[in-house]
């Protein structure tokens, strides 16, 4: 961000690189919309195929739990949504800062914007993070016992997607 403000005639670079983003965002908010009235479309069936696999296994099944399950999983849908809006937000704001000419009244310090820059990534981290755990939170939808195993699993993608090579 430094570099491009400072060097000036790299505004289409920047722009187009945070437009990028912002489309990404917008496509991550459009899927975990869509997600939430998916989870209820999916809810009844999911709900009868688990009644029918504890019956079958000879496993105790808690209905009353089921209305809790599914709307803790339309809470991370919603939560990851309201994430990538909020990147696609901070995106925009960045896209206008970073092409402001530094000289005049209206400029933004370079560092005002990096850091705008890192709070509209780290939103989008979160929101990929939360899209990331509605698997124990899906996995608890079929059986009490898949939450035990669900977060090792998440435990372990989150350890792949977040190292560096």
């Amino acid at each position: 961000v430094v570099a491009l403000m400072q060097q000036g005639l790299q505004e289409i670079v920047a722009v187009q690189t945070l437009r990028n983003s912002v489309m990404a965002s917008s496509f991550m908010a459009s899927i975990a919309g869509l997600a939430i009235p998916g989870v209820f479309t999916m809810s009844t069936e999911v709900n009868r195929q688990a009644v029918d696999w504890h019956r079958d296994l000879g496993l105790p099944f808690a209905a009353a739990l089921q209305p809790l399950k599914v709307m803790m999983l339309v809470a991370v849908f919603f939560a990851a949504f309201v994430f990538f809006v909020q990147a696609i937000r901070l995106f925009n704001h960045v896209g206008y800062m970073i092409v402001l000419p530094q000289d005049t009244a209206q400029s933004v310090p370079p560092a005002e914007v990096a850091r705008y820059l890192n709070l509209a990534g780290g939103s989008f981290t979160y929101g990929v993070r939360l899209f990331f755990a509605c698997l124990p939170v899906a996995a608890w939808l079929i059986d009490v016992h898949l939450p035990a195993l669900a977060p090792v699993i998440l435990l372990l993608l989150y350890r792949q997607f977040d190292r560096r090579p």
